[in-house]
């Protein structure tokens, strides 16, 4: 039975850092995008390189600029969704931190 259950376990965890991985690739590849398609291919290559201020402003630039939600949902809902199946795998293993976390 505990076998069973930490294998349960490490598939939600392995499905939270595939979320994570698969999801957060294709929001930084639209993200690009989004920044390709307002300031060409010299602009998305600077993009590339400072990744993370493309992660936050691209999206909302989406939604100022054309009304578009969809690269602020994938890109946050991606880590909210991957940072649940992961919780959720560690609730199931029974793993627990010295008390900090909110589980």
């Amino acid at each position: 039975m505990e076998s069973a259950r930490n294998d349960i376990g490490w598939l939600f965890i392995i499905a939270g850092y595939a979320c994570w991985v698969v999801l957060g690739i294709w929001a930084m590849i639209v993200n690009l995008a989004i920044v390709a398609l307002e300031w060409g291919f010299t602009g998305a290559v600077v993009a590339f390189f400072v990744f993370p201020v493309t992660y936050v402003v691209a999206p909302i630039w989406a939604i100022i600029k054309y009304g578009n939600w969809f690269p602020l949902i994938l890109g946050y809902g991606s880590v909210i969704v991957g940072y649940g199946l992961f919780a959720l795998g560690m609730l199931i293993r029974g793993e627990r931190d010295n008390g900090d976390s909110w589980y």
